[in-house]
């Protein structure tokens, strides 16, 4: 199983299953040779496609479906269930777990001090900061604190669900996997204690201690939480959004090294602790809220995807 790193390639990367994990729902006019649908467990629809079959009257049967509910003729590449979606969600998750973990222990064997690519990217970043770009890095790293973040979040749980109760689940479990995220990050930095660089390269605002970067960590959870919700919503389209918001994510990211106030190593671990996390959640969702999710429309068939007989929306099958 392939495993992707970093925040935008996490959720790039676990967006993809999630765009399968959808049931056959067909319409009404099932027995008409009309196309039913794939009803998304998240709110998203497919048209179905039959599967030619090899009896007469297969266009009355509606779609074949097969053993885990998927139409067996439409399914499209890479069509997982949720316990591919949640193998995939761990084992990328573990994957840039042990890499924070590796990075963490450099860190503490070089008593917090800067690690090679650190003072180079610092003194780069002090001799190119014209005002204009100053002004600017300032307007993007307030993007990535506060309450833009939480606002972000909640819309896009929003987006996810088609009902209010779906809408106020998926805006909860969005809200406490960013939260959580920032509280493990926190503990994370009080435990290491990593100093900052030279109070004399800053020219933004800072506190704390260094590792992990607490604007690298919640821009990085806010923006792939958006992007599994925008392929949730739109899995066929909004390319450009989803590449934005990623952009945006790791920009966040990167305007703390230009001001001064983190070692790039800071931002990578960063980076790193919130793709594990939303490994972690992206695992739990897959597990939860799908089912969670599911509403059962008055014209569905049985779980087991069992075709209803067509006698009983008015139709009957021909001799």
């Amino acid at each position: 199983m392939r495993v992707i790193y970093g925040p935008v390639g996490v959720a790039a990367g676990l967006s993809l299953p999630f765009q399968g994990a959808f049931r056959v729902q067909p319409g009404k006019d099932r027995g008409h040779g009309r196309p039913g649908r794939v009803g998304g467990e998240f709110g998203v629809e497919y048209p179905a496609v039959r599967k030619e079959g090899t009896h007469a009257d297969d266009h009355t049967r509606g779609p074949v479906v097969a053993a885990d509910g998927v139409p067996a003729a439409s399914a499209p590449v890479g069509l997982v269930n949720r316990r591919d979606v949640a193998e995939l969600a761990g084992s990328t998750g573990l994957g840039t777990w042990t890499a924070f973990a590796v990075l963490a222990m450099s860190v503490v064997a070089g008593a917090g001090q800067p690690l090679w690519p650190d003072p180079a990217l610092l003194a780069w970043a002090v001799g190119h900061r014209p005002e204009i770009m100053r002004a600017l890095a300032r307007g993007v790293t307030a993007t990535g604190t506060g309450a833009i973040p939480y606002v972000l979040v909640a819309l896009a749980g929003a987006l996810v669900g088609r009902t209010v109760r779906q809408r106020l689940l998926a805006v909860a479990f969005g809200l406490a996997c960013l939260a959580t995220g920032q509280a493990l990050r926190y503990g994370v930095m009080e435990l290491l204690h990593r100093p900052r660089p030279p109070q004399e390269a800053w020219t933004a605002h800072a506190s704390g201690w260094a590792f992990p970067s607490g604007h690298s960590t919640t821009a990085a959870l806010t923006a792939g939480l958006l992007i599994l919700a925008l392929t949730l919503r739109a899995p066929r389209g909004g390319t450009a959004l989803r590449v934005a918001v990623g952009c945006w994510g790791l920009t966040v990211g990167l305007t703390r090294v230009y001001l001064g106030v983190h070692w790039f190593t800071d931002v990578v671990g960063g980076w790193l602790l919130a793709a594990g996390w939303l490994g972690v959640c992206v695992c739990a969702a897959a597990y939860w809220l799908p089912k969670a999710f599911r509403t059962e429309p008055a014209d569905s068939e049985p779980e087991d995807g069992t075709p209803q007989d067509p006698g009983r929306e008015g139709g009957s099958r021909p001799a």
